[in-house]
């Protein structure tokens, strides 16, 4: 079972923002070129909130979920399993690492991970776009269309 409580959790609760990684960057440039009318956007298990102050700048409404967080402007402590968001609230759900952190780090079972997937499904509304690294093939079945799929690692997906 995922908890609230991990060992890191202080130097989570004491950490700055520190910007985006990588995985973060190509998202940002990947939303920016592909939907850049994408207004309301969510990222589960966001880190260091680098992705979401980026989003922000940008003038959209993100909103990030991590149970390792205070919760501040634009950042929710919630279970990404049960999302605080109404049914297809959101225009897009990215998840970079988050489903192989469970799975790995806190041995979350497949049907597990796979309600995280769900979850990302409900909140999205109609032709919401879904990304998610690196479980895609895992989230594909999920979704009506797949937009792009990178050797089953990065996947984008269209409800």
């Amino acid at each position: 079972m995922y908890l609230a409580y991990h060992p890191r959790r202080e130097e989570w609760n004491d950490r700055e923002e520190l910007g985006t990684d990588s995985d973060s960057e190509m998202v940002l440039g990947y939303i920016q070129r592909k939907f850049p009318n994408a207004k309301d956007i969510l990222d589960l298990g966001m880190c260091n909130g680098g992705l979401i102050k980026r989003l922000r700048e940008l003038g959209k409404n993100a909103i990030g979920i991590d149970l390792r967080i205070k919760a501040r402007e634009g950042l929710v402590v919630a279970d990404a399993r049960q999302l605080p968001f109404k049914n297809e609230s959101i225009d897009f759900v990215t998840e970079i690492m988050l489903l192989a952190d469970l799975d790995e780090f806190q041995s979350l079972p497949l049907t597990e991970l796979e309600r995280i997937i769900l979850e990302a499904k409900r909140v999205l509304r109609k032709r919401g776009i879904f990304i998610t690294s690196p479980y895609a093939d895992l989230s594909k079945k999920y979704f009506d269309k797949t937009i792009f799929n990178d050797h089953g690692v990065w996947g984008v997906y269209q409800k």
